[in-house]
């Protein structure tokens, strides 16, 4: 595994984390991050 798609990993999952919080928060239509 190259170091590149680790990193495309971790971006996923912490997008993923984010979008998750923000729901929680009630930030649906608040864009921070653009990964889906």
């Amino acid at each position: 595994m190259s170091s590149e798609e680790k990193f495309d990993i971790l971006k996923k999952s912490i997008g993923s984390k984010v979008k998750e919080l923000r729901k929680k928060a009630g930030y649906k239509s608040y864009e921070v991050f653009a990964w889906d």
